[in-house]
C-alpha cells in the first residue's frame, strides 16, 4: 500500500469524522489528571509521565496524518496541524524543568499563525466557495495574492522557520528530551516533519499550479 492509499484508508475507514481521535484525546486528559493528582511515588510518576507524553505526541501525529489526508476542507486540515502543535505543547509540560516561559515562546508563533491563517482561509472561502478544496491545484494566487502571501507566512511560522519563535520553542522542547527517551525524540521529529508536509500541501493545492478558472490564457502544462 502506498503512502496516499494508507492515509486515505486511515482518514476514511479507521477514523470516520475523527470520532476515535476525539475519544482518545478525552481519555488521555482523564488519565493525565489521574496520574498527576493521585500518584506520589517518584518512579511511578516518572513512568506515568513518559507514557502520557508518548500517547499525547502520538495523538498529535495522528492529527497531522488526518490533515495530510484531508481532501475536502482546507480549514479542517489547517486546524488539525494547529492541534498537533497543541498536543506537543501539552506533552512538553510533563518534562522536568519545562516552564511556562518556554511554553509561551513555543506557542507564541503558532497562536499568531493560526489567527492569520484562519483569516486568510475564511476570506478565500468567502470569495471562492465553488473552488475551495484540496482535491487538486487551484492556483488562487492568481486572483488572491494577498491571501497567498499571508498564508505562506503562516506556513513558514508553523513549520518552525529559523527566524520565528516557533523554531526556538522546538529547540527548547528537544532540549528537555533525555537520551534514553528514544520514542519521544522519534515521534516529536515525525510530528515536526509531517507538519511541514501537511502545511506545504495545503498551500500548494490552494495557491499554486494553473488557475482553476479558464477565463484567461494559461500555459500548456504539457508543453
Amino acid at each position: 500500500m502506498d503512502r496516499r492509499a494508507f492515509l486515505h484508508s486511515y482518514n476514511y475507514n479507521l477514523d470516520p469524522e475523527g470520532i476515535y481521535l476525539e475519544k482518545a484525546v478525552f481519555l488521555t486528559l482523564i488519565i493525565s489528571f489521574f496520574v498527576l493528582t493521585f500518584y506520589n511515588d517518584d518512579w511511578l510518576l516518572d513512568l506515568g509521565k513518559e507514557l502520557l507524553m508518548s500517547i499525547i505526541l502520538t495523538l498529535g501525529f495522528l492529527a497531522v496524518l488526518k490533515s495530510y489526508a484531508e481532501k475536502n476542507d482546507p480549514i479542517l486540515a489547517f486546524t488539525n496541524v494547529f492541534f498537533a502543535h497543541l498536543f506537543t505543547a501539552y506533552s512538553a509540560l510533563f518534562h522536568d524543568n519545562f516552564n511556562l516561559q518556554e511554553l509561551f515562546i513555543y506557542m507564541s508563533g503558532h497562536l499568531v499563525a493560526i489567527v492569520i491563517g484562519l483569516w486568510s482561509l475564511f476570506q478565500l472561502k468567502k470569495r471562492e466557495k465553488e473552488y475551495f478544496h484540496l482535491g487538486g491545484y487551484l492556483g488562487h494566487s492568481y486572483e488572491h495574492p494577498t491571501q497567498a502571501i499571508l498564508f505562506f507566512i503562516t506556513t513558514i511560522i508553523m513549520m518552525g522557520f529559523p527566524i520565528t519563535p516557533s523554531f526556538i520553542g522546538e529547540d527548547l522542547i528537544f532540549g528537555h528530551i533525555h537520551h534514553h527517551q528514544v520514542y519521544l525524540a522519534l515521534i516529536s521529529s515525525l510530528n515536526f516533519v509531517f507538519t511541514g508536509f501537511a502545511l506545504i500541501r495545503i498551500y500548494s493545492l490552494l495557491f499554486l499550479g494553473p488557475h482553476i478558472k479558464s477565463y484567461h490564457e494559461a500555459p500548456n502544462q504539457y508543453s
